[in-house]
């Protein structure tokens, strides 16, 4: 039997980051294993004109939801409105990998119109019970990927934030602290249907940050590493912990088994993936990374901690290729629930 075909929409990876990119590489190979041809590269304005003209063509959509249903947001508006669209449209739209917090019930009503949602913490299953919308728990997708174990480096690495205030803070006390900086930031692939205005944007930025002083923004760009792999190989040989401004810094220091610390962000998001794992004594407030003495530091996992680590990833694998394996076999039974019920009408 062929390939059911899928569309990917919200390929973060278009933005220019590893944890991003990592999640689209994955969905890919997952969907794969289950039978799922999925185009992925596809940006918003592209996702909105291919679903408009050639909805059909699609035997389901596949939204990815990472940190971008919160708040109202605009990403979370349009992930509600594809929802709805493809409810009209009779299209099998599912939602994965997304944290979900304070959104309103516009939001909520173009979410539940997905026919199953899968969320990556307990914390948004609650929250969408809270107003009636079912859903799975499956971590991120990161969290499955093909990465090599921390070797045992020296060198304590200080990630980046989602918040430029933030990355500032971290950049002094990286420079004050005897740690090394690292950037999440990537050039944005060359997308499949879309804009080449982020890439050359990327290339621009990277190449005038290379004339000012080692900053934020030189090292968002100047100073950023051009592939995934590169990024990670870097921390496999020569981090011995990790300071993570950045969810997906902390997911891939899981996956490495790399001792980390998770500096508090704008969402619960890191919060809640650390309870999930019991792990939510590495969260650390920046105020309170502040005032740890000289150098920066960060504890070595316990036996007990990678225990929890090992059960927590291992379990994190087998619910994500559960989930597209169950995507496959919904989309198929509906396909099936639909020709029976067209060959009852044909024999009344």
């Amino acid at each position: 039997m062929s390939s059911l075909r899928a569309l990917f929409v919200n390929d973060a990876s278009l933005a220019g980051h590893h944890g991003s990119a990592l999640v689209s590489r994955r969905a890919r190979e997952l969907a794969s294993e289950a039978g799922i041809e999925l185009q992925t590269g596809c940006d918003w304005p592209s996702v909105e004109k291919i679903l408009s003209k050639h909805a059909a063509d699609f035997d389901l959509v596949i939204v990815n939801g990472e940190g971008s249903l919160h708040d109202d947001t605009k990403t979370a508006k349009a992930i509600a409105r594809i929802g709805l669209w493809m409810q009209r449209e009779d299209v099998p739209a599912y939602l994965i990998n997304t944290s979900e917090e304070n959104n309103s019930a516009r939001v909520y009503r173009g979410i539940a119109q997905f026919r199953k949602v899968f969320v990556r913490d307990s914390a948004s299953q609650k929250s969408l019970k809270r107003v009636g919308i079912a859903s799975h728990v499956v971590p991120d997708l990161t969290l499955t990927a093909d990465l090599p174990h921390a070797s045992g480096g020296e060198d304590t690495f200080v990630t980046d934030s989602c918040e430029a205030d933030k990355t500032d803070a971290l950049l002094r006390l990286a420079a004050r602290r005897k740690a090394r900086m690292i950037s999440l930031r990537a050039a944005p692939p060359v997308p499949v249907a879309g804009s080449l205005a982020r890439r050359v944007k990327f290339e621009l930025k990277r190449l005038g940050s290379q004339f000012m002083p080692r900053g934020a923004y030189a090292l968002r760009y100047a100073h950023a590493h051009r592939s995934t792999d590169a990024f990670v190989n870097v921390l496999a040989s020569q981090a011995g912990g990790v300071i993570s401004g950045r969810y997906h810094g902390v997911c891939l220091a899981m996956r490495m088994h790399l001792p980390f610390l998770a500096v508090v962000s704008n969402t619960s998001k890191s919060s809640a993936l650390l309870a999930d794992c019991g792990l939510s004594h590495r969260l650390i407030g920046l105020k309170e990374l502040e005032a740890q003495s000289d150098p920066l530091k960060v504890p070595p996992f316990t036996d007990e901690e990678l225990l929890a680590l090992d059960l927590f990833l291992a379990s994190a694998d087998r619910k994500a290729r559960r989930m597209f394996r169950a995507i496959a076999l919904d989309v198929l039974g509906h396909e099936v629930d639909a020709e029976r019920a067209a060959r009852s009408v044909l024999a009344a």
